[in-house]
């Protein structure tokens, strides 16, 4: 079956053409990899003209939903169906997974949680002409990431993204799924709280063969946290060494030993991204984070001590909040002077 992947564009951010769009990517080459014809569509920054060539036709459409950009999705499958009125979408992501049912007013499918198995299965029986037995898809999570193939990047246009590491234009990149934080404003539900691994040779083969084929040696990794296992960090080190390769992780204050930077910086990290959210220990507290004000002091530190580039994820507006609270907040920054930080609200 035709299967087109849509990528909508994101009205809330600063540059939707920032990263490429992963998790489609995975969805497509395992699509692909079953005997469809499966390709994704990223329309981030396309001007709205242009949506209707760009999507084309499809037997079936999938999107990959967030809250904000719920209701351009809805716009565009009102194109995609005028392509193909007998079309079948299926709604993935966040804000499918936490409201199916209500997502299911709008769309005939939605798959909850991770979608690769879950989105090739339903595919494939809808080819066969078999229906499902339920419009809303869980599937167990994937144990084993190694069996995945590696995300067909040949799919899009690399060189129209905007995201840089190190200077040099950077591809995203995933070592592990699932976060075992307990965080009060946080989907984790997605990906599951227990984290499951890549094996190091699984994760160096796509490395290596992404630098060899596509001339990149930049790369964001979108791990939750890459910091939570010291032993792993380490390991990574020396065999990342070998690579010769730049990128940027995102880690947890709660991993704050001098040695964990230093060795990520030898891996080839320059730059590492903490979600801090407040310097009130109160909202910390509110937001089930587990973390103290000393951790986070003590991780900007040994961190930027090793070199590593600190950026740190801000929330201000958490019930709770106050004009105390963001002040702690803005005196926490002023202390550590983190190199940059990004403000939700």
């Amino acid at each position: 079956m035709k299967v087109c992947l849509i990528h909508p564009p994101q009205p809330n951010s600063l540059d939707d053409r920032l990263d490429i769009p992963l998790g489609q990517l995975y969805l497509a080459t395992v699509l692909n990899r079953a005997g469809h014809e499966a390709r994704v569509v990223d329309l981030s920054s396309m001007p709205a003209q242009k949506w209707p060539e760009l999507i084309g036709y499809a037997d079936i459409y999938g999107f990959t939903i967030y809250t904000p950009s719920y209701y351009i999705c809805k716009q565009i499958l009102k194109l995609a169906k005028q392509n193909n009125p007998r079309a079948i979408s299926v709604a993935g992501g966040a804000h499918p997974s936490a409201l199916p049912e209500e997502t299911l007013k709008d769309f005939d499918y939605v798959v909850i949680g991770e979608g690769e198995l879950a989105l090739r299965d339903l595919v494939s029986n809808l080819a066969k002409g078999k229906t499902a037995e339920s419009r809303i898809i869980r599937y167990p999570l994937i144990a084993n990431l190694d069996k995945l193939p590696y995300p067909d990047i040949g799919l899009i246009d690399i060189h129209s993204y905007d995201r840089k590491v190190d200077g040099q234009p950077s591809l995203s990149f995933i070592t592990s799924r699932g976060c075992p934080n307990t965080c009060a404003f946080c989907c984790n539900f997605m990906f599951g709280k227990k984290i499951r691994f890549r094996h190091l040779d699984n994760v160096i083969d796509e490395l290596s063969l992404i630098k060899s084929k596509y001339g990149v040696r930049n790369f964001i990794f979108y791990d939750d946290t890459m910091t939570l296992d010291k032993n792993r960090v380490r390991e990574m080190s020396k065999r990342f060494k070998q690579l010769d390769i730049r990128f940027r992780a995102n880690g947890t204050v709660r991993m704050n030993d001098p040695e964990v930077y230093e060795d990520l910086y030898a891996a080839g990290c320059r730059n590492i991204a903490f979600g801090v959210e407040t310097g009130s220990q109160e909202l910390l507290r509110k937001m089930k984070k587990h973390i103290t004000v000393e951790q986070i002091k003590k991780a900007i530190k040994n961190a930027k001590a090793a070199g590593l580039i600190v950026k740190v994820f801000l929330i201000v507006g958490f019930p709770g909040e106050t004009y105390q609270t963001i002040q702690e907040t803005a005196d926490l920054m002023l202390e550590c002077r983190p190199h940059q930080y990004t403000l939700f609200n």
